[in-house]
Parts: C-alpha cells; structure tokens; sequence
C-alpha cells in the first residue's frame, strides 16, 4: 500500500466498504465485485480456449449494493489517470466513460432474457466476459457456500501504468461493461436500468463522487506514509 495511492486503495477495499457504508444507497442488491478496481479485471480462457474478458478477483464477493462497485471503479480510474500524470480533465473523462458504458450496457441487458444475459461475452474480438452456466455456486457440507469456476491457463491483465488517456479511457469503458454484466446476471437488471435512466446525470454524479474519493485516497495514503516514516507503523517493504 506505500508505493503510491493507486496501490493503496487496491489495499484498502474494507476502507472503502467502510466509507460507502454512510453513503445514500438505491436498496437494490447484486453479487458484488467487492473490490472493484482497474486491475480487477482481465482476460482468461473460456472452456472453448476462447480468451474473454470479465472481473477476476472475487476474493472480497459479496451481496451487497451495485453503486459500490461503480464508484469503486470509478475512483480507480481517476487515481490510476492521476498516477500516470494525465490532466484532470482526461482522468474524468475516462472515469464518466467507465459509468456510462456501465449505464448504457445495464439498458441492453434490462431486455434480454436470462439465457441472453448469461451467455453474452466479451471475447479478445469485441471484449465481452462469459463462463460456464454450469458453472457458480456450492454448497458445502459444514453450510459454508462457494464460488467455483473451470478456467485455462490463458490469462491476460492490462498494464494500467503504461495506458495512455485514450487507452485508459477505453479500458475503463470495457470494465463498466464487464461489471454491467456480472451485476445484470445476479441483481434486478431492470430495477438497475430504470434508475440510472438515460440521461448522464448518474455519469457526472458518480464522475464527482470518484473525483472527491480520490482525493481522500492521496490524503489517507500520505497519512500512512507518514506513519510508516516517523516509526509508528511498522510496515513490511518488497525488496
């Protein structure tokens, strides 16, 4: 979490979840990334050997509120813009394309039905995310549930520190789209798209949201760092 504050908030999920946690909410739940962020996300090989692109971390899924992981990635992108010296104007753009595609994708699948919205992909052609419908939850027999998955050896995952703003701004906009899908696929992807509406009002909202988050994030990373300096946390460094 020291090196700077894109690495810090990929550290900081459960900071996050907290701050979150006093915001307004919608009501309406799905199966959450839980950590959403720009490099949460990558290639890996459909059972076909066919390289997809979706969310691939799933260690902090959980039900939860489908805006939290919006705004996650939306604060990832400006951190991740301002850490490659973008302009602030270049990082909004990238974050507000992030939210759109998200809001603009959720439209498309609110009228799909459930086989439709299961099987839809992003492939290394058009970069839409798919999996095995066979293929998800188990239950174990202390009652403990499980999210299981056949992946390949194929992977890929984005040098987020070496996108340029064009480059930033579509990879942001695949994620949204990545993250449409997966929430379509566990929340009420109707409920979804009839509050985010059609105009960009939600975009902006969310585009201001991130821009403040990620100004609390440099502010809690310098914090820390200071911490870490005068001896009154200890932290361990790679070599």
């Amino acid at each position: 979490m020291i090196p700077s504050p894109f690495t810090f908030l990929r550290g900081a999920a459960v900071v996050m979840a907290h701050d979150l946690a006093g915001t307004p909410r919608t009501g309406i739940r799905a199966q959450l990334c839980g950590d959403c962020h720009l490099s949460n996300f990558g290639g890996y090989a459909f059972p076909e050997r066919t390289l997809l692109f979706d969310v691939n971390d799933f260690d902090e899924t959980l039900p939860g509120h489908w805006e939290w992981d919006v705004k996650r990635l939306a604060t990832s992108v400006i951190v991740a813009g301002r850490e490659n010296v973008f302009d602030d104007s270049d990082c909004r753009r990238a974050a507000r394309g992030a939210v759109a595609s998200y809001r603009n994708r959720m439209a498309e699948f609110s009228e799909m039905g459930e086989l439709e919205v299961w099987y839809s992909r992003v492939s290394a052609e058009d970069f839409l995310a798919a999996s095995d419908i066979f293929l998800g939850w188990l239950r174990g027999r202390a009652g403990r549930d499980f999210y299981w998955r056949q992946l390949r050896d194929m992977k890929g995952a984005a040098k987020i520190a070496c996108l340029s703003p064009e480059e930033l701004a579509l990879y942001a906009r695949i994620c949204g789209w990545a993250l449409a899908r997966a929430h379509a696929r566990s929340g009420d992807r109707v409920q979804i798209a009839g509050y985010l509406g059609k105009s960009e009002r939600f975009d902006e909202a969310i585009a201001d949201f991130a821009e403040a988050y990620a100004d609390q994030t440099e502010r809690d990373h310098a914090t820390l760092c200071a911490a870490v300096k005068s001896g009154r946390i200890a932290a361990a460094v790679d070599a």
